[in-house]
Parts: structure tokens; sequence; C-alpha cells
């Protein structure tokens, strides 16, 4: 079985090689990453304002690739938003299996806790 590291390992070899390629958009609940950015400049951007600082934008990717299978299957993902991945994180039970799955019920799942 392959460790998480080893799985994100292999998607970010498939997309140098061209294989997967990370869309703009989130599959599940269609989020953009204009839009994200948008939203974090404005509010960050505001705070950083505040404290008299530069703003800094978002340096890590807005759209991450779901192991929605397990990290078995390690280039089977989706493409979600940070929000998104975090609320599907862990849930590789088989009761959700398509993006629009996810959209039915996303809102009625609370974050997993990690601790």
């Amino acid at each position: 079985m392959l460790t998480a590291k080893q799985a994100h390992g292999r998607v970010r070899i498939a997309i140098e090689n061209g294989l997967l390629v990370r869309p703009a958009q989130c599959e599940v609940c269609g989020v953009t990453i204009e839009q994200i950015e948008r939203t974090h400049k404005d509010v960050w951007g505001y705070l950083a304002s505040l404290a008299g600082e530069p703003y800094r934008p978002l340096s890590f990717p807005l759209i991450v690739a779901h192991h929605w299978k397990g990290y078995a299957h390690p280039l089977d993902v989706w493409w979600v938003c940070q929000s998104c991945n975090r609320r599907l994180h862990g849930r590789h039970d088989g009761t959700v299996t398509a993006p629009a799955d996810a959209r039915s019920i996303m809102y009625t799942l609370p974050p997993v806790d990690h601790k």
C-alpha cells in the first residue's frame, strides 16, 4: 500500500509528464482559482494593509488532487479546492463515488478531526 507522500509524489510526476492536468475549478463545489485568489486578496490584503504589511499571494496549489478511492489508487483523483478536500479527507468508504455524490452531501459532512 502506498503512503500519502508516495501517492502525492505520483500525482506530481503525472502532472509534470502531462498525464494529469490540474483544472482551474473544483469538481465538487465549482469554485474557480480566480474566485479563491480574489477572496484571499480581499480579506488578507485588507488585514495586511491594516498592519502596514504587503499583501502576500497564496503560494500553494489552490486545486488539489483528492484520492477518493484512497492512496492505493494514486492517479484516480478528483480535483477539489482545499475546503472540499478537508471535508472529504479520510472518507474512502465507497459511499461517495462521484463528485456529484460529494456535492449532494458536502455540507452535511463535518471536517474530519485529525487530532
